[in-house]
């Protein structure tokens, strides 16, 4: 299903169930409010009017058909519409990550990748923006967004880098760490009642704004969200969630107990391991390159 049709089908369900949409039903309040452009509301919108479900006016305002609305009654829109499209910011981030485990060492241009997601430029741009932010791309003048190519070497130096830092940002924070929250996350690593395993990885976060060093967390700022989404993409199965939760309960707990030298050396192992999963994004970097 096209932008264009589920816009067209999110309409159609606020006609049928008389229910007003959450954005006035013009052409730019439409498309501001699904971040496209306004190719595909238009297309959208000419479709409901040829359908009858929308009313163009003589002077172009746009309303609803009442003669459309169900008699039946419809519980919900959710009870008639299918999913809305996924949000632009979603799209564009899922395909750069895609390329960037290809290797794709090329530039994006803004008015294909704009027109490849049938949005505007200026979200495009917004959204660009925060992925150079987050390591993703490079913004190059007059050339367009170089996207970052996943190599092995860049993931395992970072591995060691950050490992070096982190346990120094454990050790000034140590005393500043929140019990309660420690507990909080011991039990947000705790599988729940159905016995599925749960990840709460905030906990690394934690000691490093407790560290006291701006330093530290300009470098976890500026490289862990690439690395960390990377890496998510290679360890989704249950089982090695459960492997990395139970690890963060074993550092927790010797937080608790007061034990840094405990709770270093688990942490160490922790973010170490991550090694053994790099050879998972490389047979998933090769085999999108195959594709």
């Amino acid at each position: 299903m096209t932008i264009s049709e589920q816009i067209a089908n999110d309409l159609r369900a606020h006609v049928v169930t008389g229910e007003l949409p959450p954005y006035p039903i013009t052409l730019s309040g439409i498309a501001t409010h699904f971040e496209v452009s306004m190719m595909p509301v238009r297309s959208a919108v000419d479709v409901l009017v040829d359908e009858g479900f929308l009313i163009r006016g003589s002077n172009g305002r746009l309303s609803f058909n009442s003669k459309r609305r169900s008699r039946k009654g419809a519980k919900s829109i959710a009870d008639i519409r299918t999913p809305l499209p996924e949000a632009p910011d979603k799209l564009v981030t899922d395909h750069v990550i895609d390329l960037s485990l290809r290797g794709f060492d090329h530039c994006l241009r803004e008015e294909a990748t704009a027109a490849r997601f049938g949005i505007g430029r200026m979200v495009l741009r917004r959204i660009l923006n925060r992925l150079a932010g987050e390591g993703f791309i490079e913004h190059l003048p007059r050339r367009g967004w170089r996207v970052r190519p996943f190599r092995e070497k860049d993931m395992l130096d970072y591995i060691d880098v950050r490992e070096t830092l982190e346990l120094h940002a454990l050790e000034l924070a140590f005393e500043m760490l929140d019990p309660d929250f420690l507990r909080e996350l011991l039990q947000g690593n705790t599988p729940d009642s159905d016995g599925k395993p749960r990840l709460d990885n905030r906990l690394h976060r934690h000691w490093i704004d407790h560290a006291g060093n701006r330093y530290l967390g300009e470098f976890f700022d500026q490289n862990a969200i690439y690395f960390d989404t990377l890496f998510a993409r290679a360890v989704l199965d249950a089982e090695t969630v459960a492997k990395r939760a139970g690890e963060h309960r074993v550092i927790i707990k010797a937080l608790l107990n007061r034990n840094l030298p405990k709770a270093k050396a688990a942490l160490s192992k922790h973010i170490l391991d991550q090694r053994h999963h790099v050879g998972r994004l490389l047979e998933i970097s090769v085999g999108k390159t195959a594709d």
